[in-house]
């Protein structure tokens, strides 16, 4: 019997091919991953006692940085914000509203696992 998954991955995504994958790392390594809609997603972490957050943030997307900023207020839950190349507008714009960490997709599909633990070491 496979044990049931204690680390929860929460992601805001718009990016299908992206979310296909990290749906595939997620049950090879046997975490929970949930999409919640943008709208519930704050209430949604709330009751989420261990994982993080995956924000796709952009410029075509300023409501999800919000989004995170609210998920890291009111429930503390690292946020990592992916993007699809470096801009420095949006990387400032994470870093003022609390995300903990901001990575281009290439290096966070690339590094899922030593992120991953190392949240869970701090935590």
């Amino acid at each position: 019997m496979t044990e049931s998954p204690s680390f929860t991955i929460v992601a805001l995504l718009e990016d299908a091919r992206l979310s296909t994958r990290l749906l595939g790392y997620c049950e090879r390594s046997n975490y929970r991953i949930e999409f919640p809609d943008s709208d519930n997603a704050v209430e949604h972490c709330s009751a989420i006692k261990q994982g993080l957050v995956l924000v796709e943030i952009d410029l075509r997307h300023p409501r999800l940085l919000q989004v995170g900023h609210e998920i890291k207020q009111k429930t503390g839950m690292p946020v990592i914000g992916v993007i699809e190349q470096f801009c420095r507008q949006v990387q400032q714009q994470a870093d003022e509203l609390g995300f903990d960490l901001v990575v281009p997709k290439p290096f966070f599909t690339q590094n899922l696992d030593a992120l991953i633990q190392q949240i869970q070491k701090a935590e």
